[in-house]
């Protein structure tokens, strides 16, 4: 069976965008700024690229059991087991996201003290996860 136009034009697509040069993080931006524009499946850069800080793992919850941390998207894919109180070399953006999880708590508060009418609102996020950073001597 022929290949139409558009089959034709994708493979021709696909061969330019592979030859790109992947070797920084502006190398995938770019790569997945054209991969985008012609509808051709975008590539996270790995995780080696992006910046990284040292940090100590705090688990609030179920300190004896690991976590695994996955976190992918349009920038980074990936993927690691950390356990509590243990140092490790992870990417900001997976650190920051990771701060980020919370359980959400609420509070009751009166509206009207005279019918004692109240409404629950939220209050703040009890954190799942902390990172310490930890300094090299």
């Amino acid at each position: 069976m022929p290949l139409t136009s558009e089959q034709k034009r994708r493979r021709k697509v696909t061969v330019e965008l592979n030859k790109l040069p992947l070797k920084t993080l502006k190398d995938y931006a770019a790569y997945n700024e054209k991969a985008r524009s012609l509808s051709v499946r975008i590539k996270p850069a790995p995780a080696k690229l992006h910046p990284h800080i040292k940090t100590k793992f705090l688990r609030r919850d179920g300190m004896e059991h690991p976590v695994k941390l996955k976190f992918r998207n349009a920038f980074i894919d990936f993927e690691k087991t950390v356990e509590h109180g243990q140092i490790y070399e992870l990417p900001k953006i997976v650190v920051k996201q990771y701060q980020d999880l919370g359980i959400p708590k609420y509070k009751q508060v009166i509206i009207n003290k005279d019918t004692g009418e109240s409404q629950t609102k939220f209050s703040h996020k009890d954190p799942r996860f902390a990172f310490q950073i930890v300094l090299d001597d």
